[in-house]
């Protein structure tokens, strides 16, 4: 869907490989699952703005999946 709407989107499995994504392509967004509270013990939001402050997150609801894909993806 991403991709679709002109976004040169790229997607990692691991929360240590989507750092390494971020620190290589110097992403202006992000988005992340809700689940995904933390990385190595920290806030993942905090580890994610060390890496790039002016980066922005996306942080997926706890239900997103479930969503009817037309309103998941307003």
């Amino acid at each position: 869907m991403l991709c679709g709407a002109g976004y040169n989107a790229l997607t990692a499995l691991t929360a240590s490989d989507a750092l390494i994504l971020l620190r290589a392509t110097k992403a202006k967004r992000m988005v992340i699952s809700a689940q995904l509270q933390s990385v190595r013990g920290r806030p993942t939001r905090q580890v994610l703005q060390e890496i790039d402050p002016a980066a922005a997150l996306l942080v997926l609801e706890e239900n997103f999946a479930t969503q009817d894909p037309g309103e998941a993806a307003a």
